[in-house]
C-alpha cells in the first residue's frame, strides 16, 4: 500500500494453509522453469541460434553451414550444421592472448589499488 509505510508482507494477511499452498505452487513453477532454462542452456551449446524449428536458416548473412533449398520459385536455406558448434573460436582466436590479457588486467588493478591506498604528494602534507 502506498503512503502507509507498509510493505507487501505487512499488508497481505494469509493464513498458514494459503501461504503453504502458494509456496507449493511457486516451488512447482520454479522447478518447471528451472528445468526449461537448464535444457535451453544445454541446447545452446550445440545448436545454431539461427536455426528454426523446421531446420531453416534464419541468418541474414552468409554462413558456411547454409544449404540452399527451396522449390525453385523461392530461395531458402536449410541449416546444415552437425551439432558440433564450438563458439569459442568466434571470440577467442588466441587462447594464450586471452590469458595474458587477464594477467595484465590483474596487474593494472593491483597497481591502481596500491596507488589509491598510498598518500598523494599534496594530501600527505595536509
Amino acid at each position: 500500500m502506498r503512503g502507509t509505510g507498509q510493505g507487501p508482507s505487512q499488508t497481505l494477511n494469509m493464513d498458514d494453509s494459503k501461504q503453504a499452498e502458494l509456496r507449493k505452487r511457486l516451488d512447482r513453477i520454479s522447478g518447471i522453469l528451472g528445468t526449461m532454462a537448464s535444457h535451453a542452456e544445454d541446447v545452446s551449446q550445440s545448436r545454431c541460434p539461427y536455426r528454426d524449428r523446421l531446420d531453416r536458416c534464419t541468418a541474414l548473412f552468409s554462413c558456411r553451414n547454409q544449404r540452399e533449398a527451396g522449390d525453385g520459385q523461392t530461395k531458402t536455406f536449410q541449416c546444415g550444421h552437425d551439432a558440433t558448434f564450438d563458439y569459442r573460436s568466434a571470440w577467442e582466436s588466441h587462447p594464450l592472448s586471452h590469458e595474458k590479457a587477464g594477467l595484465q588486467i590483474k596487474k593494472i588493478r593491483s597497481e591502481a589499488e596500491a596507488a589509491r591506498r598510498s598518500p598523494r604528494g599534496s594530501d600527505a602534507q595536509e
